[in-house]
């Protein structure tokens, strides 16, 4: 018989407490295997990041679009494109013409803000924990924007739709989630 301080490795006792370990330590990893598989197929991930590579993918950038043109000129058509999508929107209301609404605006709003807007960033005092981050926006183009406002007021009724129509695809996704 062995000492009080030595232990049997081939005793029944100790290999049914190993067996227990594996077996334990099989699972907890089965049950991992299992987390990430599940994390990995969201069918609602999925279709953010494919509608996001499209969109990304499918619209070329303005300053490709308009090399070249006046800015008054490229106001000008985007302009035309907003109205010629909200009337569009507003006689058929289909899933194509509200995406190309929403394009239209989306680069209309993206052309007033690059050029009618700057932001600055200041960090107030020296002590770490009294700092503060303020934000400044200022109007460059007080035009371009009154301009933007007046579009975006007399399309009020397209926006209203298509603000019904985004609270519709919300509930949709809540449900599916």
């Amino acid at each position: 018989m062995a000492g009080p301080g030595s232990v049997d490795p081939a005793s029944l006792f100790f290999s049914s407490i190993a067996g227990q370990a594996a077996l334990a330590g099989q699972k907890a990893h089965q049950r991992d295997d299992k987390k990430k598989v599940r994390t990995a197929s969201r069918p609602f991930d999925r279709l953010i990041r494919d509608e996001l590579e499209e969109s990304q993918s499918a619209a070329p950038p303005l300053a490709a679009r308009f090399i070249g043109l006046a800015p008054e000129k490229v106001l000008e058509i985007l302009l035309d494109e907003v109205h010629t999508a909200g009337d569009l929107l507003k006689e058929k209301p289909l899933p194509d013409n509200i995406i190309a609404y929403k394009d239209a605006v989306r680069s209309f709003i993206k052309y007033v803000v690059d050029r009618a807007f700057t932001v600055t960033e200041q960090i107030s005092g020296g002590n770490i924990l009294k700092r503060k981050k303020f934000t400044q926006v200022q109007v460059i183009d007080q035009k371009l924007e009154q301009l933007a406002a007046g579009i975006l007021s007399n399309q009020r009724s397209q926006l209203d739709l298509l603000e019904r129509i985004e609270e519709i695809n919300g509930l949709l996704v809540d449900l599916l989630s």
